[in-house]
């Protein structure tokens, strides 16, 4: 095992520059969760005016649309907080 002298800097990929499964960036997993996100209301207003009929396709969109959100907010990195 090859140690790394304590002058070396540490080297850490930047969250935009590592690479997500399948080869995707995180850029791009977040344009595909504001897409998602987009279609997914869309999708809720729609059933929104199905009555009864649609009632229980609303609810899991609506479902869906909660776990949607969660995903797309993390994508992003907390911002940090400037203590005085």
């Amino acid at each position: 095992m090859v140690s790394r002298p304590e002058s070396a800097p540490r080297t850490t990929a930047l969250p935009e520059q590592a690479v997500q499964p399948r080869g995707v960036t995180r850029r791009q997993w977040r344009s595909v969760a504001k897409t998602a996100l987009g279609v997914g209301l869309g999708a809720l207003a729609l059933t929104g005016f199905g009555g009864s009929r649609a009632l229980k396709v609303h609810t899991a969109l609506g479902l869906a649309f909660v776990a949607l959100s969660l995903w797309h907010v993390s994508l992003y990195k907390p911002h940090k907080k400037n203590c005085a």
